[in-house]
């Protein structure tokens, strides 16, 4: 009699399971048509090559070699450091949001690469739904399909926000240092990428601009073997944090 109930018990749970592991198929592939759908229509609205070359053609475009390789390797290091291996998504970071997502019962956001976060710009807003981040997906693996891991850190650098108005790494260079996005040091590098992160925050707070710049650099030790050997503390001791207004010698 005790088998039997043992055996009914069993029955039950595995019936259970076999009815959340359907409804969460059914929700996912629910999730991922509406996701598919808002892609469809966005970039049927305006097509991906042509958002690119108005960004290309825009006066202020600084092309990939113009750009200060320290620049580069810092914003690839703290805001998507496996973007060179990634097909657009980075599998690791997106299943650490998605178990916190989980845990939370919302979508919290975080975990886009750089790929994601152009699809954004391109085409969405900050909205924290599940089908806007499926179809931002969908516009990432499009984008990663024309073109190379070169032209999309380009495309992203010429279109982020760095905070004080400042869009893109022309503007930016100018307006916080006063020079080209070529001449940016590796100390003035390490401030500007952690901008992004929180633009109306670092630009304007010396202590809190300081410690993200830590928080980068430490990134590119751990992420790139070329840094590895440099003194932190000398880096340090001359990083140029910018004043509330931007570059002073403009003033």
């Amino acid at each position: 009699m005790k088998n039997k109930k043992i055996k009914i018990f069993a029955k039950i749970l595995f019936s259970l399971f076999v009815i959340a592991v359907m409804t969460a198929a059914v929700g996912i592939a629910i999730l991922v048509g509406e996701g598919y759908y808002i892609y469809d229509r966005v970039t049927a609205q305006r097509g991906i090559e042509d958002i690119v070359q108005q960004i290309q053609d825009a006066e202020d475009y600084v092309p990939y070699e113009e750009i200060s390789p320290y620049m580069k390797d810092a914003i690839v290091a703290i805001e998507d450091h496996r973007f060179y291996s990634h097909a657009g998504i980075d599998p690791y970071a997106t299943a650490k949001m998605a178990i916190i997502n989980m845990m939370k019962g919302e979508v919290v956001g975080g975990g886009s690469s750089i790929t994601q976060q152009l699809a954004r710009n391109f085409y969405f807003t900050q909205e924290k739904k599940m089908s806007r981040k499926i179809a931002e997906a969908f516009v990432a693996f499009e984008l990663e399909k024309r073109y190379s891991k070169e032209e999309i850190l380009t495309l992203y650098l010429n279109i982020i926000y760095f905070g004080n108005n400042q869009y893109g790494i022309q503007a930016a260079a100018e307006y916080y240092y006063g020079i080209t996005p070529s001449e940016l040091t590796l100390p003035q590098a390490i401030c500007l990428a952690g901008f992004p992160q929180a633009p109306s925050v670092y630009p304007d707070d010396p202590v809190k601009a300081e410690q993200r710049s830590r928080k980068v650099f430490g990134a590119m030790q751990k992420y790139m073997p070329q840094y590895t050997g440099e003194d932190a503390e000398e880096v340090f001791r001359s990083l140029p944090v910018p004043q509330s207004g931007g570059n002073p010698e403009k003033s």
